[in-house]
């Protein structure tokens, strides 16, 4: 492939202005600022910002003199320790992105593979929940811990729009939240256990969300949750919340093993906006 000297240029990096500059003073030896303008077209302001950014690449050097005057160095020299420069910093900067981006793209490869989302945080939660509940066209099951800090009036405020417009809803809650319930159209049941329940949401046979509060190796308390559109997934969590309401004992674990810390770290630092159901593929 064949380069002009002034593409050549761009490609290390430099700007229309800074190139002209360049080579106005490779061409013509050294210049002042107001021959560089005239010479180049450059507009004067730009020119010393031109030959500041050139001085600092290396490729340019200012003379003791009056009015002061500008010089390139000699390129053999300064262009391969410009290349030595570029060469360093790329690969700096692959190698962040590398480690940076590495655990993002392994946990949502992870998450793909089952049909599954995974967010983190319980602000984050609490949005894909209200989501969820909002979008129930038929049927809507609920587990809702009563614990703080669960936002539980804000979340059964939506419960209760949802059974309005004729969403069949069945809520298992802890006993905390009885008296909250008590005044709502909604069927519901108390879970009896004094112990942070997991939140579990099932709409219309087609999501399943399931997060819960677990312990990371930092010792601090973390909300983690997994939206799931895959058939057996929400089957599972279906039956998982019947047999609870039947009065069964289920465990209902989130997977937290799935998912390495780097990996939780990564989406609790990118995955910044929940995904809508027509991104997920469940509205057209």
């Amino acid at each position: 492939m064949s380069l002009t000297v002034s593409e050549a240029l761009r490609k290390l990096g430099l700007t229309g202005y800074e190139t002209k500059v360049y080579m106005a003073l490779l061409k013509y030896g050294s210049l002042t600022a107001y021959e560089i303008s005239s010479l180049t077209g450059v507009p004067y302001p730009k020119v010393y910002s031109s030959v500041n950014r050139l001085r600092d690449l290396g490729l340019v050097r200012s003379l003791e003199s009056r009015p002061l005057r500008f010089k390139v160095e000699p390129p053999s020299m300064s262009l391969e320790k410009l290349k030595n420069h570029i060469v360093e910093e790329l690969e700096n900067s692959v190698g962040f992105l590398v480690k940076e981006l590495s655990p993002l793209y392994s946990a949502v490869s992870k998450m793909e593979r089952y049909g599954r989302l995974n967010i983190v945080g319980l602000s984050r939660v609490v949005r894909g929940v209200l989501r969820l509940v909002s979008e129930a066209a038929e049927e809507l099951l609920m587990i809702l811990p009563s614990k703080k800090p669960v936002p539980v009036a804000r979340i059964l405020k939506k419960v209760a729009a949802a059974a309005r417009r004729g969403v069949k809803v069945k809520l298992l809650t802890q006993q905390d939240a009885e008296k909250l319930v008590e005044g709502l159209d909604i069927e519901f049941k108390l879970i009896r256990s004094e112990k942070s329940v997991p939140i579990l949401v099932v709409t219309d046979k087609k999501v399943s969300l399931l997060a819960t509060r677990f312990v990371m190796e930092d010792g601090f308390e973390h909300w983690s949750g997994v939206i799931s559109v895959c058939e057996n997934c929400v089957k599972n969590a279906r039956d998982v919340f019947q047999k609870l309401w039947e009065g069964g004992q289920v465990s209902v674990e989130f997977e937290k093993k799935c998912l390495t810390k780097e990996e939780l770290d990564a989406l609790a630092k990118y995955l910044k906006k929940w995904p809508s159901l027509r991104a997920l593929g469940l509205k057209t």
